[in-house]
Formats: C-alpha cells, structure tokens, sequence
C-alpha cells in the first residue's frame, strides 16, 4: 500500500509547520491493517517542524541524555507495524528543542532517504582571528548568521533555549581537531564587541592561532535525532543527520536495529559549520538481538561514533526472603526506562572487582518502588527464583541484563575528526569490527570498557574480532579511557593478582596503523588476546606525546598472543611490551 504524504497536507517547500499535519498522517497510519506493508512517499523538498502545539509532549526517559518531566515529540511513531517512510532525497528542518523522531513500540518500521538539521542548532561557531602575544586575549568573527548578545558579561545566542555555551572544541581549518587541544572551558572574564560580529574574549588562549575554529557548546544533551524505545526490527537507511541536540540515534530495549549509510556528516557546501552534534553519533542500550551499523559516515561529533552497552542496576537493600532486592539507577541520566521483565536472565557482580557473583539467576517480577508504573522508575522492587548473593563489604551488589543485551556488526564506516573516541563496545554477545577507517580520532579508535562505579554501562567482551580496519592518527589528545589506540579499559576499583579477568577473547587482526605515537594496544584486566597480521606504519605528522611509550601495555592480562605483524623496527617484547601486573 502507497500512500502520499501530500494527501494529508504534509507538503515540500513551504515553510510552514508540518507538524499538525504529519501528525494527522500517522493517525491515519494506526487505523491501517498492521500486518500490511504500508509506504509513505514524501515529495522531495524541504519540511518544517516547529512544534507549536502542546500534543506533542511525552514522558519519555532517554538514556543518556537530560531527563525531563516531559518532553516534545515532533514525529511520534508509536505502535505501527511494517511502515516504509519514503524521504525521496528531503530535507526535514527542525525548530526548537525536540526528538524529530520516536519510534516507540513498533515493529518492522523503515525511514530512509532524507536529511534531518536545525534552522537554528544550539552549537555555535567563532574563527579565531587574532590571538595577544602574551596567550590572554584573542579577536574572534562569529558565524554572520548567528544572532547574539552580551548579557551580564556572558555570550548569548538569540533563537536557541540552550544559549550559553560552557565549553568548546577546537577544529582546524581541514576540520580536523586540533592537536593536544581537548575539551576547554568557555569563561571569558571579558566579552567586548570590536566590530559587526567581532568579539574581543580575554581568556587563556596562548595554545591557540588564527584560522581556527571554536565550536562552542552547552552542557546539556537534551534530545536525539531518533529515538528508538521498543523499536524491534528497526531499519534507518540513507539518512543524513548535520546537526541534533544530544545524539544521533539513541535506541534502548530494542530487538535488532540496523542503520545502513546512517551518516552524522557535516553539511559541506557553503555552510560554515565544523561541528555535528552534541555527543555519540549512536548509542544503544540495553537492546538484543543484533545493531548492525554499516556503510556510515560519522564525523565533527562530540562524542563517540558508537557506544553499545547495558546498564547496571546498584543494590540499595537486600530482603530477608534472599530473593528480593531493591535496586536503582545511579547514573542521572540513565533511569525511568523499562529495565527489564520476568523471565529474563540476570548476573550479579561486585563492583570493586567487576567479578561474577554466585550464578546466573532469572528475574521472577519487576515493580517500580517510587513511582506508579515503570516509566520514570528511579528505583525497582526485584524478585528472582533462586536466593542472590550478599551484597559484597568491599563494594556494591551490581546487577546486568543478560537478557537484553546485543550482538554487533560494525563494518565500512568512517569515523573521522569527532571528540573523544570512535567505537565502544560493552556486550557479552559477538562484536565483529571489520572494514572501518577511523580517521583522527581525537582519543582512542576503539574501547572495550565495563563500569559500575561511575558511568554505570554493563558489559564484557567476550568475543570481539577488530580485524581489516585502517587507523590513521588517532590519539591527538587526551580524554578518559584513552590508553592507545585500541583500548580495553574496564573500571575496577580493586585489583589484584586474584581478580577475575573481565574481558576476554580479543581478536585484533590484518589492520593497519598509521601512527605518530607509540602505543597501539592498552589493556587491562583480560585473557586471550590475539594481535596478529596488523601492518604498523609510523609518520611524522605530529609530535609524539602520550605518556604510554611502548606499543603494547598490559595489566592484569594473560594470554597474549602477537603474531606475525610488520612492524617498523621489528618487535622486541622487552622494548615494545610493558607489564605491569600478572
């Protein structure tokens, strides 16, 4: 069945909301046999969305972003089954803060062919121009089109609700960030207008230079380009996203979600913009089955390229009955989202050591403990058929969702001139991370990490293959979990020679690595790792820096295989391997 979004109203070109109208058509769309295929053609052209209507709002919890109380849906997809959306090759424009798109309950729902930005994105943009010989001022032009004011002595942009930028990063004039520059507090102690868009900022700014670029942001990571939540069988193809306030895509307790030529791209042409959006291109949480991320572009992002992860509960009280917990989200911004269901297979750990506790056990019920009903839960009543272990005295009781938790397929992408590093994996399931080319990545190209002490992501490796991917200069500066190119960085608190490996099973083969610095593979709690038929290729683009001066460090690891490589100067594990522990 075709259906023409020009018969609902929903038409190219005319600057006006389409919002109402759209609405209208996904009406229409829950009234239709849900077993029929059903595609929406769009005409090619521009739409746009600017959420007047109050509608719209949903109580939605995205992991991983801000919560609020509620939230504005401009595109609510809920509940449809097997719906093509057709973009034809359009440009949908968005307007204040919103999700463009939430696909809640849905199954077999496709959207491709179309490009989502905003008329006016919360990141803004200045070039540097001139810089004081003495580091403390510099002169800046700011984007022509930017509208702004100085208030209180703080810079504002007009348009926009997330107006104060608090940070910024810093591009070149290729795009690339630059070297050693990470993130830098915005906080001019003066702010005084010197000419049309002409801004004099004292500040430190010694290690700067004219023709670069500050992409200025806020804190605040409010919505995502797409939102999937219980979205099985979830296809986003051809899309291109130039700009979102949080992520690209943010997916949790989904079943099988492929992104196919699923690009975070700058916009190119005549627009000035470095940047991309406000953190991960792709994050997904707590979803099973299989992410499949393939043939993407991912680039200028403030954050990572992918981050695949579950999330651990923390035990808050263990009941006499031995079977029933009380348990919470700790990470402010992962909570309120369903957790889990009964049936599902449950692993406790202790999270100083990150070890197994007792054996895997099956979650009998679910109840919210301080609200009504699960959404916006913060805290759980949790019942499990067989007697859970105590919580441990040199830590907490952490509990993962096995059950929920995805196998990846991450192959020919681009990962290119984005913040912080490129792909997270945190799953026990397959990961194959083939045919990629991470392209100056400002931190490591690849993380395996795992942590119930801060971040709160679940997850270890226990079968991952990295193998014909081409890194090129990553690791131009520092950021958390940044050990060497490839890390494997689990957060555990206590560590010794008797503390369970965590990762395990790690494939790096047939990549290359063209590097100015020294370390390739840094690792710490793991056991069966295989470096082998990797071509290494040192250049002289930048200056070596970072405090790992051999390839290979390994700490708590045992194992290791390195096998036949080509390395510049031939391998000698006494020069090029550092040990720390057993």
């Amino acid at each position: 069945m075709i259906i023409q979004a020009k018969d609902f109203q929903v038409l190219p070109d005319t600057k006006c909301d389409s919002t109402y109208y759209m609405n209208l058509l996904l009406a229409h769309l829950a009234g239709l046999p849900a077993e029929e295929e059903k595609i929406v053609n769009f005409e090619c052209g521009r739409y746009d969305f600017f959420l007047l209507r109050d509608t719209s709002k949903r109580n939605y919890h995205i992991s991983n972003h801000n919560q609020y109380d509620q939230i504005n849906i401009a595109v609510p997809v809920e509940g449809l089954k097997n719906v093509v959306f057709e973009g034809n090759g359009s440009s949908l424009v968005f307007h204040s803060r919103l999700v463009p798109f939430a696909l809640v309950d849905t199954f077999g729902v496709t959207m491709r062919n179309f490009s989502v930005d905003w008329e006016f994105p919360t990141m803004h943009q200045v070039e540097v121009l001139q810089v004081s010989e003495d580091g403390t001022w510099m002169d800046v032009q700011l984007n022509p089109l930017e509208a702004y004011g100085i208030i209180n002595g703080k810079l504002h942009f007009l348009g926009t609700e997330l107006d104060n930028p608090h940070y910024y990063m810093t591009f070149e004039a290729n795009g690339r960030l630059a070297y050693r520059i990470s993130d830098r507090g915005f906080h001019p102690t003066s702010i005084k207008e010197i000419g049309f868009g002409k801004l004099r900022l004292t500040m430190p700014c010694g290690e700067h230079k004219p023709g670069q670029f500050l992409a200025l942001r806020p804190t605040e990571r409010p919505t995502p380009a797409f939102f999937l939540y219980r979205a099985d069988e979830t296809k986003l193809e051809n899309i291109d996203v130039h700009f979102a306030q949080g992520m690209g895509v943010l997916a949790q307790r989904c079943t099988n979600v492929t992104l196919d030529g699923f690009n975070v791209k700058r916009r190119g042409g005549d627009d000035p913009r470095q940047f991309t959006l406000h953190a991960d291109a792709t994050h997904f949480v707590n979803c099973r089955g299989e992410v499949r991320v393939v043939n993407c572009l991912f680039e200028a992002m403030a954050d990572d390229a992918i981050n695949v992860h579950g999330c651990y509960l923390k035990t808050m009280e263990r009941f006499r009955d031995g079977k029933t917990l009380r348990a919470a989200y700790i990470h402010p911004q992962a909570y309120g989202y369903e957790w889990g269901l009964p049936g599902d297979e449950i692993m406790f750990i202790n999270s100083a050591t990150l070890a197994q506790l007792g054996d895997v056990n099956k979650l009998m019920s679910i109840k919210s403990y301080d609200v009504d009903g699960i959404e916006g839960a913060k805290e759980y009543l949790l019942t499990f058929e067989k007697e859970v272990p105590e919580i441990p005295t040199n830590g907490d009781l952490g509990i993962e969702n096995l059950t929920w938790t995805s196998s990846v397929v991450f192959k020919n992408n681009v990962i290119r001139n984005n913040r912080a590093r490129g792909a997270l994996f945190s799953t026990p399931k397959s990961v194959l991370c083939e045919g990629n080319f991470f392209d100056h990545t400002h931190g490591a190209a690849i993380l395996l990490c795992g942590d119930c002490n801060g971040w709160y992501e679940s997850g270890a490796c226990r079968d991952v293959v990295i193998k014909g991917n081409r890194f090129l200069n990553a690791l131009t500066s520092m950021y958390q979990f940044t050990d060497a190119v490839i890390s494997l960085s689990p957060v555990i608190k206590e560590l010794d020679e008797n503390t369970p490996y965590f990762h395990s099973n790690i494939n790096i083969i047939d990549n290359t690595f063209e590097t100015f610095d020294a370390p390739l593979v840094a690792a710490l709690s793991a056991e069966g790792i295989v470096f082998s038929g990797n071509t290494i290729i040192k250049n002289q683009d930048f200056e070596p820096f970072h405090e790992n001066k051999t390839m290979f460090t390994f700490d708590h690891v045992r194992n290791v295989t390195i096998g036949e490589n080509v390395f510049p100067d031939g391998y000698d594990p006494k020069r090029d391997c550092t040990v720390l522990r057993k």
